[in-house]
């Protein structure tokens, strides 16, 4: 759905994606001393180190609904010409069936969950003359990871389940483009640096310092300054 009047523009979409015999990573098998002896008698020694096989299967359905809204108008605010643009998401995705011996409830639980339910974005873009200035906020919802994929769920059945809160994240620019092709912009990415939670199972597992699939990474702010010239 599309509405324009004037300076607005607004648009409305949902969706619902239906997928069937879905591709993914089976769960992780555990090799018996045979099945690992017969893996090096048919020609691939190095399964001589392994423990555990995983593969890429057919195993399962699922259905995504959503709703993406995005909104923008365009004023003569600061003395300038001042763009304020917004774009909100809500989707959810179910496993509507799986084959039990090829992936588990984790798997399920981590195709369900493990991505923001809601996220969005609202931005301000200023230019008067020469001087163009941005300012973005990023929103993301609450989030769940299974640490190094244990394959459980819960601590007590021996899982690395990590939850994450929702999360801002602030980016901003501004900058100057001269006539002559002379440019200079100064900025932030993350500006204010914000990193998930501390990984809780980092030191005494794996060593990761942060979850390692947080959807808006793990590094920090990132700052810069350009200076170009465009002929």
């Amino acid at each position: 759905m599309v509405w324009s009047s004037g300076d607005w523009l607004v648009t409305l979409d949902g969706y619902r994606i239906e997928v069937e015999d879905r591709i993914a990573l089976s769960t992780s098998f555990a090799l018996t001393p045979e099945e690992r002896d017969a893996l090096v008698d048919s020609g691939n020694p190095e399964a001589a180190s392994l423990s555990s096989v995983t593969y890429f299967g057919n195993a399962f359905d699922t259905t995504t609904t959503g709703v993406d809204l995005v909104a923008s108008v365009e004023t003569d605010h600061f003395g300038g010409t001042t763009t304020y643009s917004l774009a909100a998401n809500w989707n959810k995705t179910e496993v509507d069936r799986y084959d039990p011996d090829f992936i588990d409830e984790a798997r399920v639980y981590k195709i369900e969950e493990s991505l923001p339910k809601t996220k969005g974005y609202f931005s301000v873009n200023h230019k008067r003359e020469v001087f163009h200035a941005n300012l973005r906020l990023g929103y993301y919802g609450s989030w769940y990871e299974d640490h190094l994929d244990s394959g459980a769920i819960t601590v007590e059945d021996g899982g690395l389940p990590i939850y994450e809160d929702s999360t801002v994240i602030v980016d901003a620019e501004v900058g100057w483009t001269f006539a002559s092709g002379l440019y200079v912009n100064v900025g932030a990415q993350n500006l204010f640096d914000e990193t998930p939670d501390d990984n809780p199972w980092g030191a005494a597992v794996a060593g990761a310092a942060y979850p390692v699939h947080s959807p808006y990474g793990f590094n920090g702010g990132f700052y810069y300054a350009r200076v170009g010239w465009k002929f």
